[in-house]
């Protein structure tokens, strides 16, 4: 029967047909499927800016060929989960379900290998048990629905332990090579593989390293005539991962980011653990007690088992520990375990469940031994039974506590609303539903990698809507037409620029865009720039006087002696123009504007685009300059509406404050021009007739007076 006393080492308790056995496994895994495909676009409630960064290097490999082993943008990612997502893009395009889909084939491939080694090497009922939890608790859900690298990492290890396992205990074959070597063939090239799929993937190599002289050490027998085996599996795997250790050698993986969280680990270098220790404690409950802080992967402070169930984790770790001379591959996975627990270890946030994303499959595991030690407890009384009924019940409770704690509250949260952008998704809904050729939104990251690119995945069939993102924050775009503008709560409107909302100026405020809960997502307005209010606003702004920097320029303080006066429009290279700058600090030129507090100083500028949709970057530049003109002692660089939504029927009024960071008495210049952001070349600036005159130009002269 199904509960038959535990057999240790190579059989699993399989005395049951073959039949009964397979029913229960691929139930749950059709369970695990539903629960990682419910509300598969609304949970969660939009796709995440790293998403779209992997998203964007898959597509890369098929659009351009950009095949690599290590992908360097947003602070570089291994390149194993994104080859992933370039044959997802063959197949879904760019869409939500290209993002996703490898998530779902990774996870469901993990709980299948989870099943697949537990029964091999513990049992048969133990099997479905860690199983079951894996297909219903919260965190393994998470990742099966979010399209990060790591989630490929688990999978990767249970291979390999699964491997290495059929190494050691399989029947050895003598047919042909092929047979012969074939195990440990396949398992190094997978342990190789490792190296492409997380940083956290040395723990993997640290397990199968503490493996063989436990193997040596625990089952003697066996370790001489499968030494050449492990050595096969050593050897293929560290030859495949040299691209990926020579990258750490080279300086190409760059330790920015590892700096930036490894407080924990330089303070205990430095002679004071008490984080490093702290990191310990909290890593230690994390199983029924701690959790991940972040919302972005987990309701904050959420432990891995949100009930007793936790508990048990520390029996069956225990039962393994106890095991490990009769099953030496315990030793691979209790070293997996710890090792696995150094990247959370040594870095901030702890415990950081994506740090740590290799060890929960043996977290199930230990769950489901520790359940089905309960049936070797005696004989008096059907202990079988009882091992089965506490698992069942186990994974009943996990799933009614766990389901609701993702679908209902984590999802539904306001941080992770701000991070997985509902909003973009909804925003493309509204608009399909609406018959507007022009569409201004206001967001918090509108630069073209960004937020425009999150809600083209998540409205692949797209609309008639022509959109120009901008980030209010420092900007408000204007169109000569009335059009719908959109304003999210990330990105308000600023003071200076709050009276374009008002009936005033010709907007209605319209009903605001809301989620189905009724959270604000956008406050929706139709602006109206028409008539003579924008031009009155940039004719006022066209009279601020300027002049042109040549080579002759900063030649003395008298600025009249060296200035060449302009006048506005100022024609950037016949991409965008000037219309028009409000200095309120300043005086008109060639005056100086005394500044007796140093904060910096504040500008307004009008400019208007040339052109439609460029897509090269583009940056405004404002220098504050040393009296020679020669050294920049203040400078902001940037551009709140991005190249990308250029439209040439707006208008886009840029507050373009730059401060100042040292107070030093003397004269200073306020200079700004255009430049190409991925060659740095600056723009000409272009007169009537098309000819470029220079690239710079004076906006004011400040002195500073105060002591």
């Amino acid at each position: 029967m199904i509960g038959t006393p535990f057999i240790p080492l190579v059989r699993s308790n399989l005395s049951a047909t073959r039949r009964t056995t397979l029913w229960l496994p691929v139930l749950i895994l059709l369970l695990a499927a539903f629960a990682r495909l419910w509300h598969f676009s609304a949970a969660p409630p939009g796709l995440q800016h790293d998403e779209l960064f992997y998203a964007q290097d898959g597509r890369s490999i098929i659009e351009d060929g950009n095949w690599r082993i290590f992908y360097p943008n947003n602070q570089g990612r291994e390149g194993g989960y994104i080859w992933f997502l370039a044959l997802a893009y063959l197949m879904f395009g760019a869409s939500t379900v290209m993002v996703k889909i490898p998530a779902l084939w990774i996870s469901l491939l993990t709980l299948a290998m989870l099943y697949r080694f537990t029964r091999d090497v513990f049992s048969y009922r133990a099997a479905v048990i860690a199983l079951g939890l894996g297909a219903v608790t919260f965190w393994p859900i998470f990742i099966g629905r979010v399209g990060l690298r790591a989630a490929t990492l688990p999978l990767v290890g249970l291979v390999v332990l699964w491997g290495v396992w059929r190494v050691c205990y399989r029947k050895m074959p003598v047919q042909n090579w092929w047979q012969r070597w074939r195990a440990a063939l396949l398992t190094g090239i997978v342990l190789g593989f490792a190296a492409y799929t997380y940083t956290a993937w040395f723990a993997l190599y640290a397990a199968y390293a503490a493996f063989i002289p436990g193997l040596a050490l625990f089952d003697r027998v066996r370790f001489r005539p499968r030494w050449r085996d492990l050595a096969i599996i050593g050897v293929i795997a560290l030859v495949l991962a040299l691209p990926m250790i020579r990258l750490y050698f080279d300086g190409t993986i760059t330790q920015a980011r590892v700096n930036t969280i490894s407080k924990p680990w330089t303070d205990f270098r430095a002679g004071h653990p008490e984080l490093l220790f702290n990191n310990a404690r909290l890593l230690a409950a994390m199983p029924f007690y701690t959790g991940d802080p972040e919302w972005r992967y987990n309701i904050a402070g959420r432990p891995f088992f949100a009930t007793p169930l936790g508990l048990f984790v520390y029996v069956g770790l225990l039962i393994v520990l106890w095991q490990m001379r009769r099953k030496p591959i315990n030793t691979m996975l209790l070293a997996l375990t710890f090792a696995g627990l150094i990247p959370s270890l040594l870095t901030t946030s702890a415990p950081s469940f994506l740090r740590v994303i290799i060890i929960f499959p043996a977290l199930l595991m230990y769950v489901a031994v520790a359940i089905d030690a309960i049936s070797r407890l005696g004989k008096s009384v059907n202990w079988s039974r009882i091992a089965w009924t506490v698992g069942i019940f186990g994974v009943l409770v996990t799933a009614a506590v766990d389901w609701p704690a993702y679908f209902n509250v984590w999802v539904r949260n306001d941080e992770v609303r701000s991070i997985y952008r509902e909003d973009l998704r909804l925003l493309g809904n509204y608009l399909r539903e609406q018959n507007e050729p022009l569409a201004l939104v206001s967001t918090n990251a509108p630069a073209d990698y960004l937020d425009p690119l999150l809600y083209r995945y998540s409205n692949p069939q797209g609309n008639h809507t022509n959109i120009v993102w901008f980030d209010g924050h420092v900007d408000i775009a204007l169109s000569e037409k009335p059009s719908l503008l959109f304003v999210s709560p990330l990105a308000k409107i600023t003071d200076p620029q709050k009276d374009w909302l008002t009936q005033a100026n010709g907007t209605e405020t319209l009903s605001p865009l809301l989620a189905p809960d009724g959270k604000l997502l956008f406050d929706v307005y139709r602006i109206s720039a028409t008539g003579t209010v924008l031009q009155d606003r940039v004719k006022q702004a066209s009279q601020w006087p300027i002049s042109l920097i040549t080579p002759q320029s900063f030649s003395s303080t008298d600025i009249s002696q060296w200035s060449v006066p302009l006048a506005f429009p100022i024609n950037f290279g016949n991409l965008l123009q000037l219309r028009g700058v409000y200095v309120p600090q300043g005086k008109p030129l060639p005056q100086y504007a005394n500044l007796t507090d140093w904060p910096g100083i504040n500008m307004q500028l009008y400019l208007q685009p040339l052109v439609e949709h460029y897509p090269t970057p583009i940056n405004i530049f404002v220098h504050v300059l040393s009296a020679d003109g020669r050294t920049i002692v203040g400078q902001r660089d940037f551009m709140g509406v991005p190249a990308t939504s250029w439209n040439k029927a707006i208008t886009f009024m840029q507050d373009h404050y730059t401060g100042f960071p040292e107070n030093v008495i003397g004269k200073y210049y306020v200079t700004l021009g255009a430049y190409n952001v991925q060659t740095g070349e600056r723009l000409p600036i272009l007169d009537a007739n098309g000819k470029a005159i220079g690239d710079r130009i004076l906006l004011a002269a400040v002195e500073n007076t105060a002591k």
